[in-house]
């Protein structure tokens, strides 16, 4: 079932907006336990994605959410995005989302 994000009084759909030269879907989590990263691809009914690549590693560098050493956190997330883009080659990934939290971080 496709969830709809209403996004400043817009509905958007992340699967069925996509352009067709960019059809690849990418993630990247950032915690303090791992580092977390997902490519995918959305399928040809565009109501569902397959799985492309994986990986999760050992976060370094963050505390509670905090970001403790910037070259530590960057060196893995660098990790993670060279482990995903060699598994899925020869696609092309363009844009990625990022998530991180912690309570450093308020929304008003």
């Amino acid at each position: 079932m496709a969830r709809h994000n209403n996004f400043m009084g817009r509905i958007f759909h992340p699967l069925k907006n996509m352009t067709r030269r960019n059809n690849i879907i990418g993630a990247i989590d950032i915690g303090s336990g791992f580092i977390k990263g997902i490519i995918a691809q959305p399928k040809r009914d565009r109501e569902q994605i397959a799985v492309l690549s994986s990986v999760s590693i050992a976060s370094e560098g963050i505390s509670r959410g905090v970001v403790m050493d910037a070259e530590i956190v960057l060196g893995k997330i660098n990790q993670v995005l060279d482990k995903l883009k060699s598994e899925i080659k020869p696609h092309h990934l363009k844009d990625i989302f990022v998530n991180i939290g912690g309570p450093h971080i308020v929304a008003e």
